[in-house]
């Protein structure tokens, strides 16, 4: 009976043995599964191997009953006593389904082994080792037969924990020291971790290849590396954030250094954490942008902002020293680039530059604000006005063209409120120079308060411009022209500008001022279309046959269509164009000489006649004549008071007036002022006369009067029977009323 109870507990034993290890490698597929990243979430494949499993553990119960898988024995093994186990074929039939869950399981570690990199490759070798091992282990105890007892059951023990070890524990954490490694070895910032007695312990690549330790002994690097400390004035028994520059073999670099006490979760201090991250490249980048930001990219001088910038802080910090605002400027610049090109101009721009920073004393700034002009800072002590006279004299023939002369005018502001803002300083100094730019004896202008009363009237007439032409305070006046014997044949516009405030105001003084700011197209334009209107008005009258000259301004053909301006006004005010004269300056002439040999033969085929006025004043004066063709030619009288000689400037106006005449051109001679120059021009061969001698500019009305006082006459006795007969007529509707 005590035999039959042990071979019966045996056999539950080996039962359930096999039943459970049919579980225990379906469970191991899965966990492989899950583990690789292959789990099989279609439903059908899992409860077919579920079924398979349940099969092989009813096959295997009914052992129990039918003993057709196995039966047990009793065996002997050195003296003791023993229960064997004897497998019959349907085993082979449970074994086989084991291995190939079993292998399974290896498969796919392989096949996860050999794709992954090499960082990954100990989370699945390890677990593969102790796979393959077991399961030799237990073919070695199963079917070789070597000993009657099987120790494989142990070996399955030990695959779980050992799988639970690596897969759970081991290898995560060491797979995660590994990537951290890796990560702070390929950081672009040094790591430095230097231990409780300051030996360094780590230091990655890049504090390496900052420390230039590599390769060194750790002796030999500790000492490197507390050196390097030591200079950049790091202690260890302190947290810092800094940012030091270092001079590492020749090259000053820039590092940003954080050093961090360490503790453990006792408070225990473990040692010490330095980072180093290089902003070299970021700090080189940031001085370009600030370089570029304050230089002038052409001559490497400071910009206007970086000029007005540096000059605000040497003034704050010198208050007590007084300064001059100089500044430089290339007389028609413009010239140099349109005759010689940009190239040429940038190379002169060069030159100025360095040749004023060869000048240069202690405490100077100098910068170049715009284009051509250069502004210096210097002390009052150090300024010597006819050293610099010297200075730019010499630095023009330095610099000068073989068929261009460079002049350099200087503009000088003493400085007398340090704390004013720069850019006033540099317009102040700025002012002086334009006084000089016409006048080629004088090189150098001081600014004084008379500058900015002349800026200040020019600014008031730019901004009441508008309003005076709305009021019609600018008006025409008429100043007669008449023939030899005194007969009125026509007269010029001039404008004249009547302030409500500040009474008559001078041509000279506002036309100037609207030239330079390019609205005097817009004076000309009204100028013009007042003449019209008095020529349509003259119509029908004893003063239909006289004519209007008007001045077109050299540059009204930049900023409008003159040609098609007087055909408007010619068809808005149905006027003679032959009564609309236009005056076109020598001058002018010379801006675009081909523009206006085309706008003259245009203005011709619509029947309006073109003076040439001030001829003699330029240089091309016969050419001018030969390719235009002009209908009058005016001569000023000032040609003969600027001649050499009274006699000389007689022989050269006689002939100017009979080459006109053999032209078939008309002279008429302006600034006539005394008796004596009607006998000479006369006797010249003047045509016409216009100026003070005959009559002054005057009025509309006022030149009306003088000249046609029985027309105005008529004009006045025909008003008042209008206005007599306008009343009369109101005085029967009042009575009706």
């Amino acid at each position: 009976v005590w035999s039959l109870a042990i071979d019966l507990a045996a056999e539950v034993a080996t039962v359930l043995y096999y039943m459970a290890m049919s579980w225990a490698c379906l469970f191991l597929l899965g966990f492989t599964l899950r583990y690789t990243g292959h789990d099989i979430t279609t439903p059908r494949i899992k409860w077919t191997f579920y079924g398979l499993a349940l099969i092989d553990n009813i096959a295997t119960a009914l052992n129990l009953l039918f003993h057709h898988m196995f039966t047990i024995s009793e065996a002997a093994y050195k003296g003791e006593s023993f229960v064997a186990v004897q497998n019959k074929w349907p085993f082979a039939i449970h074994a086989a389904f084991l291995y190939v869950l079993i292998l399974g399981s290896i498969f796919l570690l392989v096949r996860r082994l050999m794709t992954v990199s090499r960082e990954y490759a100990m989370k699945y070798s390890s677990v593969l080792t102790v796979l393959v091992f077991v399961v030799l282990w237990n073919f070695f105890f199963t079917f070789l037969h070597t000993t009657v007892i099987n120790n494989s059951v142990f070996g399955y023990c030990i695959m779980g924990l050992m799988i639970y070890y690596f897969a759970i524990v081991f290898v995560p954490n060491s797979l995660q020291e590994h990537i951290l490694s890796k990560l702070v070895d390929e950081l672009e910032e040094g790591v430095v971790f230097i231990d409780p007695e300051g030996k360094c312990i780590y230091a990655n690549e890049s504090a390496e290849r900052l420390l230039h330790t590599g390769g060194m002994e750790m002796e030999e690097r500790n000492m490197e590396i507390h050196a390097w400390l030591k200079g950049l004035r790091i202690d260890l028994k302190e947290d810092i954030i800094a940012i030091r520059s270092v001079d590492m073999e020749g090259t000053n670099r820039h590092l940003e250094i954080e050093h961090q006490r360490m503790y453990d979760h006792r408070g225990g201090y473990i040692g010490s954490l330095i980072r180093l991250i290089d902003h070299t490249k970021d700090i080189n980048e940031l001085n370009d942008q600030r370089y570029r930001a304050t230089h002038d990219s052409l001559t490497g001088l400071l910009n206007r902002d970086g000029f007005y910038e540096a000059v605000a802080g040497a003034l704050e910090a010198n208050p007590h020293i007084r300064h001059m605002m100089v500044c430089f400027n290339f007389k028609d610049f413009k010239y140099v680039n349109s005759f010689f090109g940009m190239s040429r101009g940038d190379e002169m721009l060069i030159s100025a530059a360095e040749e004023i920073r060869s000048h240069l004393q202690e405490g100077d700034i100098l910068g170049r604000l715009y284009a051509d002009n250069y502004a210096l800072l210097t002390r009052k002590d150090n300024f010597d006005e006819w050293k610099y006279r010297d200075y730019i004299r010499l630095f023009a023939r330095r610099i000068v063209e073989n068929t261009y002369t460079v002049f350099i005018h200087m503009g000088v502001y003493e400085i007398s409120d340090p704390t004013m803002d720069v850019s006033v300083m540099c317009d102040y100094a700025n002012l002086a120079i334009d006084t000089v730019r016409n006048d080629s004896s004088n090189r150098i202008a001081y600014y004084d308060t008379h500058m900015m009363d002349r800026v200040m009237q020019e600014k008031e007439i730019i901004s009441e411009f508008d309003e005076a032409l709305r009021n019609k305070d600018i008006t025409i006046y008429l100043q007669p022209q008449v023939t030899r014997d005194g007969a009125l044949v026509g007269s010029e516009a001039l404008v004249r500008w009547k302030h409500p405030v500040k009474g008559m105001i001078s041509p000279g003084t506002f036309i100037p001022v609207l030239e330079e700011n390019g609205i005097i197209y817009r004076l000309d334009r009204y100028v013009w279309e007042q003449a019209a209107q008095l020529l349509k008005s003259w119509k029908g009258t004893d003063k239909e046959n006289l004519y209007i000259s008007v001045n077109i301004s050299a540059k009204d053909i930049y900023y409008m269509d003159v040609q098609e301006t007087f055909l408007e006004f010619k068809e808005k005010y149905d006027i003679d164009p032959a009564k609309m004269k236009l005056e076109i300056t020598e001058t002018a002439i010379m801006y675009d000489v081909d523009r206006y040999i085309n706008l003259v033969r245009e203005l011709h085929k619509h029947g309006f006649e073109v003076e040439m006025d001030d001829f003699g004043n330029g240089y091309s004066s016969l050419s001018m004549l030969k390719d235009i063709e002009i209908d009058i030619l005016k001569i000023d009288m000032a040609f003969l008071q600027e001649a050499e000689t009274k006699k000389r400037g007689e022989v050269i106006l006689r002939n100017v007036i009979t080459m006109a005449k053999d032209l078939g051109i008309p002279v008429i001679t302006e600034g006539v002022e005394t008796k004596e120059q009607v006998a000479l021009l006369t006797d010249l061969g003047s045509d016409m006369f216009q100026g003070y001698f005959f009559a002054r500019p005057m009025p509309v009305a006022d030149f009306e009067a003088q000249y046609f006082p029985a027309a105005e006459e008529d004009a006045a006795g025909a008003n008042n029977l209008k206005e007599g007969a306008a009343g009369a007529e109101q005085g029967e509707r009042d009575q009706a009323g």
